[in-house]
C-alpha cells in the first residue's frame, strides 16, 4: 500500500482528548478494526489467480480519494464527534458501493 493512501489517526487536541476520551477510543478501536479487515481482505484478493492487482485497484484509489477528502474535512479544531461523522459519510459511500455491486 503506497504511503500516499494510509489513513493516519487524527491528532486530537488535549481538549478533545478530555472531553471526549470515549469517543477518542471508539475511533481508535475503528481504525484498527479497518486496518485488519483490510489485511484480510487483500490476502483474499491474493487467492485469486493473476487478479489480485486487479481487484486491489478499486479499493486503493477510493482510499486515496478518502484521505484527501479526510484531510479537508478534519483539521487541528476538530474534535471526535467529527471523525464520526466523517465516518459516517464515508458509510455511505461505502453502501453505495455494495448497492452498485
Amino acid at each position: 500500500m503506497s504511503q500516499d493512501c494510509q489513513l493516519k489517526p487524527v491528532n486530537h487536541s488535549e481538549r478533545a482528548k478530555e472531553e471526549d476520551a470515549e469517543l477518542v477510543a471508539a475511533l481508535e478501536k475503528m481504525r484498527e478494526e479497518a486496518a485488519e479487515t483490510e489485511r484480510r481482505c487483500a490476502d483474499l484478493a491474493g487467492t485469486f489467480e493473476g487478479k489480485k492487482t486487479a481487484i486491489l485497484d478499486e479499493p486503493r484509489t477510493t482510499k486515496s480519494k478518502g484521505a484527501e477528502m479526510l484531510k479537508i474535512y478534519l483539521d487541528q479544531d476538530s474534535d471526535a464527534l467529527d471523525g464520526f461523522e466523517f465516518l459516517t459519510m464515508a458509510e455511505a459511500g461505502e453502501i453505495g458501493n455494495w448497492e452498485v455491486l
